[in-house]
């Protein structure tokens, strides 16, 4: 069961690391999906090996997240048909601002709802990571979980600081007849290197969970 979860993930995060180098093209979506099946699989199956019932709670949510997303997504599909259909056919919709309103909130619920399933599975992935490295006195384990944490609060606080001068830069692009791309490039530039920096920490991160999976030995006998 550990070589099978060995090779397995080990597989499966070299296939989405290719998937998020290919995802300019029409096969990145499908080969990042298979590598995440198969790391969900290997997540379950090392945690029934290790009684890890974060690990095997980390495979699970793996799978079943992105259907709920999936199935959120088409909620909103669907609540929002009857004016879609209506634009295809009038050319044009009135909406009244009671309905703006409701739909405003549908989509901002169900966004709030995208944003918890993430953080819910980005915290069991982390602590699998942890739980792994503990139980199998493999530090790389450990490492790949700090690179996942710095590079989500590098992220958020990129996000923050790219909000904070897009915000500055909106009255200045008013007053612009044409954009500046140098003070564009002074005010946006800083944010979006920080945010790549982040990119990079988390490639990092896949990097030594696939290293992290190939070096398990197998598991004989435990003591916990």
């Amino acid at each position: 069961m550990a070589e099978r979860a060995k090779y397995l993930s080990g597989i499966g995060y070299i296939l989405v690391l290719i998937g998020a180098m290919a995802s300019i093209t029409k096969f990145g979506g499908i080969i990042t999906l298979a590598g995440i099946v198969l790391a969900e699989i290997a997540w379950i199956l090392l945690g029934r090996k290790l009684y890890g019932k974060v690990m095997i709670r980390n495979g699970i949510l793996m799978i079943v997240s992105p259907f709920l997303i999936a199935g959120i997504i088409i909620a909103v599909l669907i609540s929002m048909s009857p004016h879609i259909s209506e634009v295809s056919r009038y050319g044009r919709v009135d909406i009244m601002p009671e309905q703006i309103i409701h739909l405003v909130s549908i989509i901002a619920l169900i966004t709030l709802a995208v944003i918890a399933i993430g953080f819910v599975s980005w915290i069991l992935h982390v602590m699998s990571h942890l739980r792994a490295g503990n139980k199998l006195a493999i530090g790389t384990f450990k490492y790949s979980a700090y690179c996942q944490i710095a590079s989500f609060l590098i992220s958020v606080a990129s996000l923050a600081w790219l909000f904070s001068n897009i915000m500055k830069v909106a009255p200045l692009l008013q007053k612009m007849t044409k954009p500046n791309i140098f003070v564009l490039s002074n005010l946006l530039g800083p944010a979006f290197i920080t945010l790549m920096i982040a990119g990079v920490i988390s490639v990092v991160a896949y990097v030594l969970s696939i290293v992290a999976f190939f070096s398990i030995e197998e598991i004989r006998t435990l003591t916990f």
